[in-house]
């Protein structure tokens, strides 16, 4: 969980800046890693590298045990983070 988690802040990262030169390393690094353990699937899925970083960016994937109101709390904001992704993906075509 922690790779994911890493992988995640380093994707958030990069959206607003670019990465260091050793950062860019510790993505590669963990991109490969997931992928030989076959779930690494952000480079196969712009919109779910998208979805991650904005769920990121909401700090919406650093806890691990949910409450009952937590749960409801991060469904709302991701079917929200959906939302906004579809309709700027309707805009660009």
């Amino acid at each position: 969980m922690e790779l994911l988690n890493r992988r995640n802040e380093l994707l958030v990262m990069q959206d607003e800046e670019p990465l260091s030169d050793s950062n860019k390393l510790e993505l590669n690094q963990i991109f490969h890693t997931l992928n030989s353990l076959g779930i690494n699937t952000t480079d196969r899925d712009p919109w779910y590298q998208k979805f991650i970083i904005a769920m990121g960016k909401r700090n919406m994937l650093k806890t691990h045990n949910y409450t009952i109101e937590q749960l409801k709390e991060q469904n709302k904001v991701a079917m929200d983070v959906l939302d906004e992704i579809l309709r700027n993906k309707s805009t660009e075509q």
